[in-house]
């Protein structure tokens, strides 16, 4: 075997396996973020580029996206009731540390969150891994506060989780 064809063999089997590694790394994170939003529902995304308006429906539930992306924003909803209080400041940061995420910011008190006055209280948490950073937050959706039958079901706000390059 020629020195040429060894060294372009060796070129093709060390990119393949790069390949891999970082498919492999994606899948792994896929698995990490489906594990963070675990019993939430998913209805849909955004890309970050346009403005969010929280007003997605319970009609709009779907399974969850094989893959998520970087430069979108994920839209999810939870059955009614939850405490949002204990979500953001004892449940999501154990979970996202317990998956290997790095917080970077995180209400520890309701001191620290938004008193809304329909809804809330409104937080956010953001963490970062693998040259990815996210942002998990909540907003009131307005489409399930205005409807007694939806507001008997649902919590009255949309999560969202945005993925940022």
């Amino acid at each position: 075997m020629s020195y040429y064809t060894l060294r372009g063999l060796l070129t093709l089997v060390l990119t393949v396996l790069l390949a891999g590694c970082v498919a492999g790394e994606s899948r792994t994170l896929d698995q990490r973020l489906k594990k963070v939003v675990d019993g939430f529902h998913y209805v849909g995304r955004q890309p970050l580029s346009t403005t969010f308006v929280p007003a997605f429906e319970p009609t709009l539930v779907r399974p969850l996206p094989i893959k998520f992306e970087a430069g979108y924003r994920y839209v999810f909803l939870h059955k009614f009731p939850i405490d949002n209080v204990t979500l953001a400041t004892k449940l999501l940061p154990k979970i996202l540390t317990d998956l290997g995420f790095i917080i970077s910011s995180s209400p520890t008190r309701y001191e620290q969150m938004t008193d809304a006055f329909i809804g809330g209280p409104l937080f956010s948490i953001n963490f970062h891994s693998g040259g990815f950073r996210f942002k998990f937050f909540n907003a009131v959706n307005l489409n399930i506060t205005n409807s007694e039958r939806l507001e008997r079901e649902w919590a009255s706000d949309d999560y969202i989780l945005e993925i940022m390059p």
